[in-house]
């Protein structure tokens, strides 16, 4: 086993490739989800697919306390368009802008902890603009999570729950509000050509 790693101080993007008479992989996301991430992610998948491998269980791993929305979105972006599965192991984190990673997967599988609440900006952010920005910040991470088909009960979690303490999802949550099963287009798709 030996990886590929591409991160910053706070996070990083793994590729383990595994010994197996097939080229695959392990492609993880840990720690805490920053600006560089986003090319980092899409470096790493490019790399996977020009030397030949596959993506176990075409799922990209997470164990993360979250980090930035806005990356955590364009990231989800990317699995999205790339049809890749999301997995929280059982001893794993998704919390905060994770969920907007873990929601993108075809087949969302979650396992470990997941937990919610709202976004917010640094402390630093001018006053000024803080009530647009918000405002801006909330649309666009829940219209993204409406796009990828996640309940309303979710999107009502986190606009509820203050973003200096947390929602932690239950096993019933997680699957009532779609954290943890298949998008429903592609789960169509599978039971009319299987």
């Amino acid at each position: 086993l030996f990886a590929f790693w591409l991160s910053n101080a706070n996070a990083g993007i793994y590729v383990d490739k595994i010994e197996h008479p097939k080229k695959v992989v392990v492609f993880k996301i840990q720690g805490s989800i920053s600006h560089t991430d986003v090319s980092a992610f899409q470096n790493a998948l490019n790399q996977i697919k020009n030397d030949g491998y596959q993506i176990k269980l075409n799922s990209v791993v997470l164990d993360s306390n979250g980090g930035s929305g806005t990356e955590a979105v364009a990231i989800g972006k990317i699995i999205r368009k790339e049809k890749l599965n999301t997995y929280v192991g059982p001893k794993h984190n998704c919390h905060s802008a994770c969920v907007f990673i873990l929601s993108s997967g075809i087949i969302r599988m979650a396992y470990g902890d997941v937990s919610v609440h709202r976004g917010t900006l640094y402390e630093d952010y001018p006053i000024e603009n803080l009530e647009e920005s918000l405002k801006t910040l909330d649309t666009e991470m829940l219209n993204h999570l409406f796009e990828m088909g996640m309940a309303t009960q979710l999107i009502d979690a986190i606009r509820v729950t203050p973003f200096w303490t947390v929602w932690t999802l239950d096993e019933k949550e997680k699957r009532r509000w779609g954290l943890h099963g298949t998008e429903r287009y592609y789960e169509e798709l599978w039971f009319r050509t299987t």
